[in-house]
């Protein structure tokens, strides 16, 4: 679904010579996260814990359960960091930086956040 609405907005800003609109598509997309884990986390629903549960074959104990049910509180505030970090970059004079952050850079951030957690985890809760 994204590829077609960066395909739609692409579109859109050839048409209306507006390059700058495609510069702040990772900040929607990252905007649309960031509001999906405030809501699981707002709501309780676990969404870290579910989609462990479903992609990752081995059974959890109960400890890791725990772990994991609270972790939208953290990917909320990565999110957060995303959205301000692409935003930032949008705005910015360097659109280098800008493309090298919105095609690579916000993985890299994804990774370290991740192995983060799960070292966390391993150290302190599991």
């Amino acid at each position: 679904m994204f590829p077609l609405l960066y395909l739609l907005i692409l579109g859109l800003a050839y048409y209306f010579d507006q390059v700058t609109t495609v510069w702040f598509l990772p900040v929607l997309v990252s905007g649309f996260f960031f509001v999906l884990f405030v809501n699981a986390h707002l709501k309780n629903k676990k969404l870290i814990l579910q989609y462990t549960q479903k992609f990752y074959k081995q059974e959890l104990t109960q400890k890791e359960q725990e772990y994991l049910a609270k972790g939208d509180a953290y990917w909320m505030f990565v999110t957060l960091l995303n959205t301000l970090l692409q935003l930032l970059f949008g705005l910015g004079d360097n659109h280098v930086l800008w493309l090298i952050y919105s095609s690579i850079g916000w993985y890299i951030l994804f990774f370290f956040a991740l192995a983060l957690q799960v070292i966390y985890g391993k150290i302190k809760h599991v």
